[in-house]
């Protein structure tokens, strides 16, 4: 296997796809709420996020499949495979529409704090060209780009998202006694619940497994080793972490205030920030929309082919309509005013309910009985990943009413 010095890879799509903008939306609506209090919940989602990326990494890697076609080589009864393959399909085809829609929105919103381009009018309503504008360039980049090239770009993104975040953080000078507490010692409200399980939907995302291990399938036939990937995931999730706690961080220091989104916490640091912090803001929500519009119907393509045994090369028109689809869908929710936070949000929360059953789904997966070359995890894995899931499914319960 090749051995070399690490650079940037696939995961980079992963931390570039889940820090989007439902995910600075709702690390800023949790530091507003209840400053560093949720830091502990958020720094669980990070770690566990390493550890199950890694997990649906390695299933692919060593099978040399995507998780839908390890699903379809798995379950033999072809009733219980038809309805497994649905549900996925559905999960993930669906809500990543309702995704777009707020990838695209953010980028917009991030966009309009520097400018705003005129809407055209369009019978008895005006409609937003700057979304229409942002589609355009997105579908360019999926259409002619390679997914080398995308991944490049992409970690540029990711960079000043990194730099816009850190910057804000550092720049409100936290208290670092209450920042520590508020990452090492559990602590949370009862009215807390909801945003909890929501910072834990932002942050481990259902569709990202299947794109990192759609990206890392090919990976063993080019040569490259696996403990490669494996560093890769370390260091992106955990970019993609550093990232979430700044933007809670930062939107701390304006506890109490009627903050809305992330657009609202750049207008309104400015006290702390000066002049200068709608723009710093505004270029983070921005590089967050644009990398998650690009990622999103990616994986909800990948999914698709998987499901209908597209080939990636002689298939790869089918792949792109279904991404660009995707994207044109998104872009006329955004491009009408539609709203949507509140969905997006719903969406986090529906994924942090869902979470131990994907999870419980995979650890199933690990322990079946297959010829894919698929590694049984070691006793001390297969307990922490149980644990994760059983922490999540407790929370979701909780957050429900149904455990008191």
């Amino acid at each position: 296997m090749q051995k070399r010095s690490y650079r940037p890879g696939s995961a980079t799509l992963v931390t570039a796809a889940f820090i989007g903008p439902g995910t600075v939306t709702v690390c800023t609506l949790a530091g507003v709420e209840f400053g560093f209090e949720l830091l502990w919940a958020l720094l669980i989602s990070i770690l566990a996020t390493i550890i199950i990326q890694n997990t649906a990494a390695r299933m692919s890697y060593q099978a040399e499949l995507g998780l839908v076609s390890i699903v379809k080589e798995v379950i033999p009864n072809p009733f219980f495979k038809f309805i497994s393959i649905a549900l996925i399909l559905s999960a993930i085809f669906v809500g990543n529409i309702a995704y777009e829609a707020g990838n695209i929105s953010g980028a917009v919103l991030g966009f309009e704090q520097y400018t705003t381009l005129p809407a055209l009018p369009m019978g008895e309503r005006l409609v937003k060209t700057t979304p229409i504008v942002i589609c355009l360039i997105v579908a360019l980049m999926i259409w002619k780009g390679q997914l080398s090239l995308i991944k490049n770009m992409l970690i540029g993104v990711v960079g000043l998202m990194s730099v816009s975040f850190i910057l804000a953080a550092v720049a409100t000078a936290p208290a670092m006694g209450d920042l520590l507490r508020g990452m090492f010692v559990p602590q949370m409200q009862e009215a807390a619940l909801v945003r909890t399980l929501s910072l834990v939907g932002t942050t481990i995302v259902p569709y990202n497994l299947f794109l990192h291990a759609a990206l890392v399938k090919d990976s063993k036939s080019k040569g490259v080793d696996l403990a490669y990937l494996q560093k890769d995931t370390y260091v992106s999730i955990a970019l993609g972490g550093i990232i979430s706690l700044c933007i809670v961080i930062s939107a701390a220091s304006l506890q109490g205030s009627s903050v809305q989104n992330a657009a609202d916490m750049g207008q309104a640091l400015i006290p702390i920030l000066g002049d200068f912090a709608p723009y710093l803001i505004g270029l983070g929500l921005f590089a967050a929309g644009l990398s998650s519009a690009i990622t999103a119907p990616l994986a909800a393509a990948f999914v698709l082919g998987e499901s209908f045994s597209w080939d990636e090369k002689s298939d790869q028109a089918k792949l792109k309509y279904t991404a660009i689809a995707v994207l044109l869908i998104g872009m006329i929710f955004a491009s009408t005013g539609y709203k949507p936070v509140e969905i997006i949000q719903f969406a986090q929360v529906a994924n942090g309910l869902l979470l131990p059953f994907i999870g419980i789904f995979i650890v199933g997966l690990l322990w079946s009985k297959n010829q894919l070359g698929i590694t049984k995890p070691k006793v001390f894995e297969g307990i922490l990943l149980l644990t994760i899931m059983l922490f999540f499914f407790f929370l979701g319960m909780k957050s429900l009413g149904l455990i008191h």
